[in-house]
């Protein structure tokens, strides 16, 4: 596997967005091909993403 991360910081050091560029890996999950969340420092997750619900995070997601 090879490949490189983008950086974008938004308010340092506390909002960061990576964009990650990979090959040589099996297919994403389909949970990860969405749309990501433009950069900005509002974004904040879901209540129940913060409260690790299932049905709010990804498969197999440990905190």
């Amino acid at each position: 596997v090879s490949g490189q991360v983008k950086l974008h910081q938004i308010v340092f050091p506390f909002k960061i967005f990576y964009t990650f560029y990979l090959k040589g890996i099996g297919e994403l999950p389909e949970e990860l091909l969405c749309k990501p969340v433009d950069p900005h420092p509002a974004v904040e997750a879901v209540p129940a993403a913060k409260a690790c619900e299932p049905h709010a995070t990804i498969a197999n997601f440990t905190n």
